[in-house]
């Protein structure tokens, strides 16, 4: 029987080619391989149509014209000859082959990039499903003796579908109705609206001007340090009503504060409790993309378009690492078997990880090794190494490689072990006060990790303190007294892997926003919450690196060091949207839908139609609602003129919606950024005659919906 595998891209292929067994040799866009032939694809081969394809009409963009539904939506080949070359060779293999094999990346957007070209060539061979989560010889030959049949995975090939055909109504739609909302005034902005793309965008400018608008608020927390023989400690006071608390929970009475503390005639306090239990602390889970790109910009600030890029490489280059696009921190119960050959190899390529290697203990079956908890992914971990491949890695491969290994290394280590210690004391008046310690006894796997495994742990000292042993009824001398006068903490402004932390746990931004409302959640809220949280948040492991890229390329965010910072333009989108578009919650339903698709549980044309009724009352909210923006004209590229012109202007009339220079009456201000910071400011169009500039408009109210 004669074979067609049809990979997704050529590196894949290769790999499937060589792991077949035999001699390869090359043809015109495929690989023979005895009686097999491998062929590939480059990203999708084949797109949505444009709108004007469907209805010359839509070529303009009219908001009359809206909505633009096209009956059905159909794809064309991808406008470039490669693509249709590639697409001509794989259609003229289906027909001399007896079976096709389905070789995509083992997720939704893999299955479908194959499958659609598939359809188009009219393949109507029988098609088996290869399922790729490493390209190691070894992982190659154990997936080509597991093969299932193709027809088991409809349900995901009609999610892929539907998820393609809502994102392209949800951007040609509203895109096009809210860039010309904002231009009533004749302005030249372009405001593309998406369903994963809003929602993040307004995370983004509600932490901005949450930051912006902090002010710092004491509190206090009354304390005394107390003395035994063999050492000092604090013991904080313990609350024992709602005076002078805030809603978190702080105190904010200093009058309370001070009568917290003992009275000045009481020198001592009598324990009324003590416990010391010696507790083990398991590793961190294993690196699913979404943590991965969180630890790589919280420890190396890489950005998460640059840590997928990254593990991309060491996936189909160089043959490193597992499957990167997963998010699953969980690895299949047979692949424990794996570990002494995967841990031999890392001990002949990694001298500097080699003490690491050879302290850990490959007959400790951690947690992580669950078959309930693999998802159609494992977690992100290393295959058998190549000495070869490793020595050639660039610095930020082997920094991120490196990172990977530590933490599959930990997973054959011991416990963490540690003794917590929490002693409750208290005063003649029965004021009570509680000191907690907690003291470090054994490393186990914290050894094979080198930063902190906790992006959200804040160090106390209170906490981690070192406490005697006392026993019940002991008195002990107070030392000192105090008021410790604390500062409310500044929100910190998201970076790459806070805001994809937030992306994949979109429940927690829910969570704050109730919190801070300081309002009663409903229970249709709450039944939402725990549905997000069942849920895999916004956008996918594979997207969200780009998704943060494409914010940045259409100047609604820019970087500041490793912050990520609203600009202008992209708070005044945020402000005008309507509520259900800039609402995590709605696209995290969305995935929620698309799993059910997947499941077989609904129907894509159930799923599309509401997409359409959401997109209908999205329209008419634009043309009903002025769009509040302020007079905004960005540069044009120079098409001539000298310094000092109008630069990009074919007449001496300022461009709508712009002002006047207040200094020297000639020219108009022009939105700019500056190169070191990223900064956005206004500057004279008559620059370098006139180096007058006014600061971007500040203080913006914007309403967040939860």
């Amino acid at each position: 029987m004669r074979r067609l595998f049809v990979a997704e891209k050529p590196s894949v292929a290769k790999a499937i080619a060589e792991g077949l067994g035999g001699s390869v040799s090359r043809g015109d866009g495929y690989l023979s391989v005895g009686n097999d032939v491998v062929s590939w694809c480059f990203g999708h081969l084949l797109e949505l149509k444009d709108a004007f394809e469907y209805n010359e009409e839509w070529k303009s963009w009219k908001i009359e014209a809206l909505p633009i539904f096209p009956e059905p939506i159909s794809l064309r080949p991808r406008n470039d000859a490669g693509a249709k070359k590639q697409i001509s060779v794989i259609g003229a293999l289906c027909q001399q082959v007896d079976q096709v094999v389905n070789a995509g990346d083992p997720d939704r957007e893999g299955h479908l990039l194959v499958m659609e070209v598939l359809e188009h060539v009219r393949c109507h061979k029988p098609i088996k499903r290869l399922w790729l989560n490493a390209v190691d010889s070894a992982s190659v030959k154990k997936a080509l003796g597991g093969m299932t049949d193709n027809s088991l995975l409809t349900g995901l090939l009609a999610s892929g579908k539907a998820r393609s055909e809502a994102d392209w109504l949800v951007g040609i739609n509203l895109s096009r109705c809210y860039t010309k909302a904002f231009n009533r005034d004749g302005s030249a902005r372009l405001v593309t609206v998406g369903r994963v793309q809003s929602p993040v965008l307004a995370m983004v400018v509600e932490r901005d001007l949450l930051v912006e608008g902090f002010v710092a608020k004491s509190f206090y927390v009354p304390r005394i340090l107390v003395e035994k023989i063999d050492g000092l400690f604090w013991a904080t006071w313990v609350k024992q009503s709602e005076e002078g608390l805030d809603a978190e929970g702080r105190l904010i009475d200093k009058a309370v504060a001070s009568n917290a503390l003992p009275a000045n005639a009481h020198n001592q306090v009598v324990v009324v409790s003590a416990d010391a239990e010696i507790k083990e602390e398991g590793p961190p889970k294993l690196f699913s993309l979404g943590t991965l790109q969180a630890f790589a910009s919280n420890k190396f600030g890489f950005a998460a378009d640059k840590t997928l890029e990254l593990a991309q490489s060491l996936y189909d280059k160089h043959k490193l690492l597992s499957y990167p696009r997963s998010d699953c921190n969980f690895l299949p119960e047979s692949q424990h078997g794996d570990a002494p050959r995967v841990m031999a190899s890392l001990a002949n390529c990694l001298p500097s990880l080699a003490q690491v290697v050879s302290r850990a203990d490959p007959s400790i079956v951690s947690k992580a090794f669950n078959d309930k908890k693999v998802t159609a992914h494992h977690a992100i971990v290393p295959v058998i190494a190549d000495a070869k491949a490793v020595a050639a890695l660039s610095d930020d491969e082997m920094k991120l490689y490196e990172m990977v290994v530590r933490r599959y290394l930990s997973h054959f280590y011991p416990p963490f072990v540690y003794e917590a210690s929490t002693i409750i004391l208290e005063d003649p008046d029965k004021k009570r006060f509680k000191a907690t310690g907690r003291v470090p006894l054994k490393d186990g796997w914290r050894v094979a990790e080198e930063a902190d495994v906790d992006l959200d742990a804040a160090t106390d000292e209170e906490e981690n303190q070192s406490l005697p042993k006392v026993v019940v009824g002991e008195h002990l001398d107070i030392t000192k007294r105090e008021i410790d006068v604390r500062k409310t903490s500044k929100p910190k402004r998201y970076t790459d892997g806070t805001l994809v932390l937030d992306m994949t746990n979109v429940h927690r931004v829910i969570e704050r926003r109730l919190k801070a409302s300081g309002n009663a959640p409903s229970d249709k809220l709450l039944e939402m919450i725990k549905r997000l949280k069942e849920c895999a948040g916004i956008g996918t492991e594979a997207t969200r690196g780009n998704m943060i890229k494409g914010l940045i390329d259409k100047e609604y965010l820019y970087r500041k060091g490793k912050n990520l910072i609203s600009t202008d333009l992209g708070r005044e989108v945020i402000l005008n949207l309507p509520e259900k578009i800039k609402s995590p919650i709605m696209t995290a339903l969305f995935e929620q839908a698309l799993d059910a698709i997947a499941e077989g549980k609904m129907e894509p044309a159930r799923f599309i139609d509401g997409q359409k009724r959401w997109i209908v009352s999205a329209i008419e909210h634009a043309k009903i609602n002025k769009m509040i923006v302020a007079p905004y004209v960005r540069e044009q590229k120079q098409t001539g003129g000298a310094k000092g012109s109008d630069r990009g202007s074919k007449s001496n009339a300022p461009p709508s919606g712009a002002w006047p220079c207040s200094k020297c009456g000639k020219g108009h201000m022009l939105a700019r950024r500056r190169g070191g910071t990223g900064d956005e400011f206004f500057g004279c169009s008559k620059y370098p005659e006139c180096k007058h500039t006014e600061k971007t408009r500040q203080n913006i109210t914007i309403n967040i919906p939860l």
